[in-house]
């Protein structure tokens, strides 16, 4: 072979050169895949310095923004991606998602009738769609398009959902969320709310940690706290005097959620009242829309007793008198061992009934969890909505095909 062939053969057989955008949206996915959300995030943001025409960069930090809270700022990325790109189904989606998590319905609903009509049967817009009539509080129209895409989904190619779970990398879960300076961010709070006389005490997961492992529990996401709701706005003035800011939720009334300015822990504020009839100990999702009853979400508990207790420091706090019988109404027996595939929200074993607004987070964590993979998890939620619909063909269906994707 002459010299010049050769040369010739090795310019065949270079490589081609990553454009920049794609360098820094593959860095970004390796981020977001070990959730290292905010290196992740940094990474979008330098390559849109370098990049800012380029749509997917624009639809990428849109989507990760959103997430975490920073709506207005991942709405502007998404209206950018549809500016530089207006054929981008998904972000056309998301953008309205988005836009109904912000009450601006009349913006996000031309966007999912657009959508509609150029994919009918893709179950991403349903979903859309969903979401948005579960924000105005229209329920049955709700479950009714989280349905029909998980219809649409059932109805796709098995193989297509098997590639799908193979090329899927699930995200690290965190595991450091038992941190002490979290724990003593806890402590500090039960005791500030205290002294501001809000008879405050630890709920749900983080009961289940102090109680069961004897502190945070490693993958937990936030700080919960339970109270009497005629002390709720007593407890916000106190958090907000105390370093908190309240995260405004334009879709509940209960419960309320705050975010610490420094150290960047949300806490949950769940207000329980006592059923005047029943004399029963209730809490629940409730919708700031004018709904029936029991369209929200209600979970009943045993006797709201509490006890003057002190935090390790000395301090006083408040506490139940009785948490396993709490932790035994929420999860069961089984509150014992741990089990990564409890969703509280669907498989609560003391709810007074499989409410419409219960059904709108079953069957949409469903069909997000199996659309990222997390297949366990999605049978675990198929399962738990099955223990409350038995004769759900449809439920039924989800089970078999995730069953055979296990």
């Amino acid at each position: 072979m002459s010299k010049k062939n050769s040369r010739k053969n090795s310019s065949v057989a270079k490589p081609k050169q990553s454009s920049p955008a794609s360098i820094y949206i593959n860095r970004a996915q390796a981020f977001l895949r070990d959730n290292e959300i905010q290196r992740g995030i940094n990474m979008l943001l330098q390559g849109i310095k370098l990049a800012p025409e380029n749509a997917v960069l624009h639809a990428m930090l849109g989507e990760q923004l959103g997430k975490y809270g920073r709506a207005e700022a991942s709405i502007k990325h998404y209206e950018k991606a549809l500016d530089l790109d207006p054929g981008m189904l998904m972000v056309q989606t998301n953008l309205a998602q988005a836009y109904s998590q912000q009450n601006r319905f009349n913006d996000a609903e031309p966007l999912i009738k657009k959508a509609l009509n150029v994919a009918p049967n893709n179950p991403s817009v349903y979903m859309a769609y969903g979401v948005m009539q579960q924000r105005r509080g229209k329920l049955p129209e709700s479950v009714e398009h989280f349905r029909k895409a998980l219809t649409l989904k059932l109805e796709q190619p098995e193989v297509v959902a098997i590639d799908s779970v193979k090329k899927t990398t699930p995200k690290k879960r965190r595991e450091d969320f038992n941190k002490p300076e979290t724990e003593e961010l806890l402590w500090d709070t039960l005791n500030q709310l205290a002294m501001a006389n809000v008879h405050a005490f630890a709920l749900y997961g983080t009961l289940l940690g102090l109680v069961r492992e004897g502190g945070l529990i490693s993958f937990d996401k936030d700080i919960d706290v339970g109270l009497p709701h005629t002390e709720m706005e007593r407890a916000v003035r106190c958090l907000e005097n105390n370093g908190w800011v309240e995260t405004p939720n334009q879709f509940l009334t209960n419960p309320r959620s705050m975010i610490h300015s420094v150290k960047k822990v949300t806490v949950d504020l769940s207000g329980f009242v006592v059923d005047e009839e029943s004399n029963q100990v209730f809490t629940g999702f409730w919708l700031k829309e004018e709904v029936p009853h029991e369209w929200n979400a209600n979970t009943y508990y045993p006797p709201l007793t509490l006890k003057k207790d002190t935090t390790p420091a000395g301090e006083p706090i408040w506490s139940l008198i009785d948490p396993k019988a709490w932790l035994v109404a929420l999860y069961g027996e089984g509150w014992k061992e741990p089990d990564p595939t409890f969703d509280t929200v669907i498989r609560a074993k003391n709810y007074f009934r499989f409410s419409l607004l219960v059904q709108c987070y079953a069957f949409s964590r469903i069909y997000k969890k199996w659309h990222e993979g997390e297949i366990k998890k999605a049978m675990a939620m198929v399962q738990g909505s099955l223990v409350h619909l038995p004769d759900d063909t449809l439920l039924q269906q989800i089970e078999a095909r995730l069953e055979s994707l296990l």
